[in-house]
Parts: structure tokens; C-alpha cells; sequence
């Protein structure tokens, strides 16, 4: 859903990328630069929860930023989208991690993370296979959003985090079936 909207949000962040492009910053350093805080925050799990849930939050928003740095710069390459999605993925995993360790939730948290990747994989072969612009509606975007609410929310109410990972699950089980639908329709 929020993919939809990417180019207003490019308008918003493009300010700050014209600054970082000025800098001479370059898209893979962001990349490698919320992995790097991704796994600090991890790290912080257990120690200080406001540090873990800050450190992820900033990974999440620099992730927004890597991919519009390389547009603005010129600075795209294969190697770059592939570093930027499997560094995605490994700061989504640990945080999720983070999650089942704060919660206990190990069982759910491992059928969250292995549902949310199947996502993304399955979006992946489906482009291999000439589809085109396959969207669910609770791609990464909503899917990070979605974690930092339940992360947040577990401070405050343990009981209620149990049925945010639950649902959790099934929106991604929901948006896989998605994808094999659009799929469907395209191929």
C-alpha cells in the first residue's frame, strides 16, 4: 500500500538526500550503515529497550534513503540492489529476533520472519518471470511500520504483543496469497 505513494514520498526525502549527494556520501555506505545499526540494536536487546527500538528505527529510515541517494547520484548498480536487499533482510530478521527475545514468542517469531522473507522471494521470482509491479498489502514498508507498533506497543501491554506477532503472521501469510494471485493474473 504504501508503495503506492513512493513518489510523494521521494518529495519529501529529497532535501536531505541532495544534502547527503553534496557530501559525496555514497548509497552503499547508508546500506552497510543500517546493518552496522541494525546489529548494534540487536546487541542492545536485552540491555536498553528504548536504545534497541531508536537504533532500528534509524536502519529502517536509512533503508528509505540508500535507494534515492543512488537515483540522485547516479550511483545505481546491480551490485548495490543486491547488497541493499540482503542487508534489508538480515536487519528485518534480527529484528524480529529482537522481538521473540523481549516477548518469549519464539514459535510465532520464527513463522513471522520465514513468511515475511517468502514474501519478498516470491516477489522476486515472480519479476524473474516477467511480471511486473507485484505489490501486497503489507509489503516492507508496512510490514517495519507494523514491527515498531508492536515493539512499542509490548513496552506497555505484554498480552497484547502475543496477538500483534499472530497477526502479524497471518498478514503476511495474507500477502503471500496476494502475490501468487497477481502473479496468476500476469503470467
Amino acid at each position: 500500500m504504501l508503495a503506492k505513494n513512493k513518489k510523494n514520498f521521494a518529495g519529501l526525502i529529497k532535501p536531505v538526500v541532495t544534502v547527503m549527494a553534496k557530501t559525496g556520501l555514497r548509497p552503499n555506505h547508508l546500506t552497510v550503515l543500517g546493518l552496522a545499526l541494525g546489529i548494534i540494536a540487536f546487541l542492545f536487546t536485552s540491555i536498553d529497550y528504548w536504545i534497541t527500538l531508536a537504533l532500528f528505527a534509524l536502519a529502517f529510515s536509512l533503508d528509505a534513503f540508500d535507494g534515492a541517494l543512488a537515483r540522485t547520484t547516479g550511483n545505481v548498480s546491480k551490485f548495490g540492489g543486491f547488497l541493499d536487499s540482503v542487508c534489508d533482510k538480515i536487519v528485518e530478521v534480527l529484528f524480529i529476533a529482537s522481538i521473540a527475545l523481549r516477548t518469549g514468542l519464539f514459535t510465532i517469531a520464527l513463522f513471522a520472519v520465514s513468511l515475511s522473507i517468502l514474501i519478498s522471494y516470491s516477489k522476486h521470482r515472480a519479476q524473474c518471470l516477467g511480471a511486473k509491479f507485484i505489490h501486497s498489502s503489507f509489503d516492507r514498508a508496512e510490514r517495519l511500520i507494523y514491527s515498531l507498533v508492536m515493539m512499542l506497543v509490548h513496552q506497555f501491554n505484554q498480552l497484547y504483543t502475543q496477538y500483534l506477532f499472530i497477526i502479524y503472521t497471518v498478514l503476511c501469510a495474507t500477502a503471500i496469497l496476494q502475490v501468487f494471485y497477481r502473479v496468476k493474473k500476469q503470467l
